[in-house]
């Protein structure tokens, strides 16, 4: 009788400490969950002290160290697509949507991994997103995305209408000129097809990167890197222009644009050697 009291007693033990640990662990996982929501929180409430200015020095250091966190983030995020480590790019990407709520980059660049995956349901949510946030930042890469993805779809007269927003959000943008026109080619409108060609090159006089680019359909080509490397130029993201190039020189080494675009990356980066290797094999191919 004395030894089954014992035993008894053992197994309660036993039971509680498990109990136990088991309390803790379900409460360490219940921290883990609750602490990003209260840190994005904290976040966004001085991000908005910033822009009314009401920041002190302490709140200023403190925002300025998460917002350089956040861009360190990024570039993980933009070197793990340029790796093809997608799961990684994607987990990285949805993670930013939530710090930076209101911005259309991290949900363009969730686009990007979507049609790089051929998910192009993912592709066109996420470019929609993107435009619907689109009001301060007016990034090109979102129109061109949602436009790319309803041509394969052979939804003309709906990418007419995403690129002619493009427009009206930013005039100045050449490539929304050219893939009109060429989306009135697919259309049979060889009137409109001209008249598009036409205000691609006026633009083209008129911008500030040197472009010959004449590209059809776009897919997976390197005209498609090459529109998300120029977007991320415009935005001053020379890094993840780079990224966007390395990826667009394994389908073709030898395209031209994609020379001029890391002449002016390493001009960003203060690397003049670079920048004259680059600029001279850019003008030799342009040449051939």
């Amino acid at each position: 009788m004395q030894y089954n009291k014992k035993t008894i007693y053992i197994i309660l033990v036993v039971l509680f400490i498990l109990i136990c640990i088991f309390f803790l662990f379900f409460q360490k996982n219940k921290e883990n969950k609750v602490e990003p929501n209260k840190e994005i929180e904290s976040y966004k409430i001085l991000s908005q002290k910033m822009k009314e200015g009401k920041l002190n020095s302490e709140e200023l250091n403190l925002l300025s160290k998460k917002e350089t966190e956040l861009v360190e983030l990024q570039k993980r995020g933009i070197e793990a697509i340029a790796t093809k480590d997608f799961a990684l790019a994607i987990d990285i990407f949805s993670k930013l949507t939530m710090w930076n709520e209101g911005s259309p980059l991290p949900h363009t660049q969730l686009g990007w991994i979507y049609e790089l995956q051929n998910n192009s349901e993912g592709a066109l949510e996420e470019y929609k997103k993107a435009i619907e946030l689109n009001e301060v930042e007016k990034l090109t890469s979102p129109y061109l995305g949602l436009a790319r993805l309803y041509v394969e779809e052979g939804k003309f007269t709906e990418a007419e209408t995403v690129l002619k927003n493009g427009i009206e959000m930013d005039p100045t943008y050449s490539d929304f000129y050219l893939k009109l026109s060429e989306i009135y080619g697919k259309m049979g409108e060889s009137e409109k097809k001209n008249e598009y060609i036409k205000k691609y090159e006026s633009s083209l006089k008129s911008s500030q990167l040197i472009t010959n680019s004449t590209s059809t359909d776009v897919g997976k080509t390197p005209e498609f890197y090459l529109e998300l490397a120029r977007e991320a130029l415009v935005n001053e993201r020379a890094w993840e222009a780079e990224a966007m190039v390395k990826l667009g020189l394994e389908i073709d080494k030898n395209y031209a644009e994609f020379y001029n675009i890391l002449r002016i990356v390493y001009e960003k980066y203060h690397n003049p050697e670079k920048a004259k290797e680059y600029a001279a094999r850019y003008e030799e191919l342009r040449i051939k």
